[in-house]
């Protein structure tokens, strides 16, 4: 075996701990899925009072895109942040290992405390990250498919088609970097 194939076997080694070091905890889901129901129900709003929608009429239809578009959203925070997580691991690995860290640190167990504190505030980082940028992209997209792309359909089939294709978007997007 070569040292590139050495080399590649420990950069896979190194991403699959990893992945497997990011597992979301039960908190973070339920975060992500609080934060997934309220950004979803946020076109609910729009739809009720630009396009005349009343709650009454269409509550199963508001109901209904609302929950799969919370699935979904759920789902890409969950993506987004383990991405970044392991892209923010991934560029500070380095830090905890200079020589200067190491002589300050002077005990292993002190060196492993490091280490978790760093990786809970990489995970918040992540976290946060995760539930700005996907809601962020999410209600601009749905605004532009209601808008634009689906302006001329009616008031109903514009509601479904953008929230869902929106927060389909955007759970494809958030695979675009996982193993």
């Amino acid at each position: 075996m070569g040292k590139k194939d050495q080399l590649k076997e420990s950069d896979d080694e190194f991403l699959d701990s990893l992945y497997q070091s990011t597992q979301t905890s039960t908190t973070e889901h339920v975060i992500y899925y609080i934060q997934a129901i309220v950004v979803a129900a946020v076109p609910v709003y729009l739809y009720a009072t630009v396009y005349d929608m009343s709650l009454d009429e269409f509550k199963i239809l508001y109901g209904v895109v609302t929950l799969v578009a919370t699935y979904l959203l759920g789902y890409s925070y969950k993506n987004t942040a383990r991405n970044v997580r392991v892209e923010l691991s991934q560029e500070r690995d380095h830090l905890l290992t200079n020589k200067v860290v190491l002589q300050e640190v002077g005990k292993k167990g002190k060196k492993e405390d490091l280490q978790k504190q760093q990786d809970a505030v990489t995970a918040r980082e992540a976290a946060s990250y995760s539930l700005w940028t996907v809601s962020a992209y999410f209600l601009a997209t749905v605004l532009f498919m209601s808008f634009f792309i689906f302006a001329r359909a009616t008031a109903p089939y514009n509601y479904a088609l953008s929230v869902s294709a929106s927060a389909a978007l955007w759970s494809v997007v958030s695979m675009g970097n996982t193993k």
